[in-house]
């Protein structure tokens, strides 16, 4: 996890109203927007301070930095689980018995609540954190730390929310995409700071401080980066329904579809207990519609009738097996 801070004694802004706080019905539909958008995105961010190697939200934080201003914050986390091959060949960081090394140097480290919690305490009142790809990645890896050690109300205490530039970038900057530029970090150092700008991109540290002086380049306003803000319970919730997808995906994943539509289905909070109830209501039709509803002008999952009937005749023959055995 890597990001840089900003607090509300040093720029007068209030931070805490000028994070959107999103209603419960609004907060669902840019849940669902999401979830159904971060599949698609195609120009993919790594961020240092977490081992890239992700299956679902399964992975451990290796490193945490942050800076404000002039103060730093950077200390390494002992992962549970194994570092892989790939993994430590993007971050150095490998690990033998009780020891970390980075570029086969040994490391101090401290455990996984050691580190949050210093790294709370570190914090300022106030404070919103700003990261390249968060939204994606880093933040539903933090926050799940959080929950996990029983410390996410503490870290609410202190943190308002977060900024992710990378979409800040994708708004102001949208000719990159055009021009077939990239917008990941270090490309965008490149271009802002100059080629002789180096710095150590696959270290949580490095990567802060050069997100820290290439937004300072930038120099964007508040009005540019307040559409990009999202709560501290913003991300929460968007973790939540992830774990919800996943529950949801493994009961729907014998269904004859892709694995694509499958997801989607799953994203859209159906489960095969939900298309069950449906075709109990109203048979193959029942099944079909509760697919094929639409919600703000989106369909739920799909109209295509192929896919409709395949699932809605696996349902039935189900259904029929169960009935059957019984």
């Amino acid at each position: 996890m890597s990001g840089s801070v900003t607090d509300n004694d040093a720029s007068g802004t209030d931070w805490e109203k000028w994070i959107p706080q999103i209603a419960t019905s609004e907060l669902k539909r840019k849940l669902e927007d999401e979830m159904t958008k971060n599949h698609r995105e195609t120009d993919k961010e790594e961020s240092s301070g977490v081992m890239p190697e992700v299956k679902g939200i399964s992975c451990d934080i290796t490193q945490i930095a942050a800076v404000c201003g002039t103060k730093k914050f950077s200390q390494y986390v002992m992962p549970l689980q194994p570092i892989t091959p790939g993994a430590s060949k993007v971050t150095g960081l490998t690990r033998i018995g009780n020891v970390l090394y980075r570029n086969g140097v040994p490391v101090p480290y401290q455990n996984k609540e050691e580190c949050l919690k210093e790294f709370i305490s570190w914090l300022p009142e106030n404070a919103v954190l700003f990261g390249h790809n968060i939204k994606s990645f880093d933040t539903k890896i933090i926050i799940q730390a959080l929950t996990e050690e029983d410390l996410l109300n503490g870290f609410k205490a202190k943190c308002n929310g977060f900024v992710d530039t990378l979409h800040v970038f994708r708004a102001e900057y949208p000719e990159r995409k055009s021009e077939k530029k990239s917008f990941k970090q270090e490309e965008l150092v490149k271009d802002f700071l100059g080629e002789n700008f180096t710095y150590d991109a696959h270290n949580a540290l490095g990567d802060v401080l050069a997100l820290q002086e290439l937004f300072g380049k930038a120099g964007f306003s508040l009005a540019h980066l307040q559409p990009h803000s999202f709560s501290v319970d913003f991300a929460y919730q968007t973790l939540i329904n992830i774990e919800i997808s996943n529950t949801n995906y493994e009961s729907l994943k014998l269904l004859p579809i892709s694995a694509g539509m499958t997801k989607k289905m799953a994203k859209s909070g159906l489960n095969i207990q939900h298309l069950k109830l449906a075709f109990r209501r109203g048979g193959v039709d029942g099944v079909c519609n509760v697919m094929s509803e639409e919600n703000n002008g989106k369909v739920r999952v799909t109209k295509n009738k192929k896919i409709l009937v395949a699932a809605a005749q696996f349902i039935k023959d189900e259904i029929a097996n169960q009935e059957t055995a019984a």
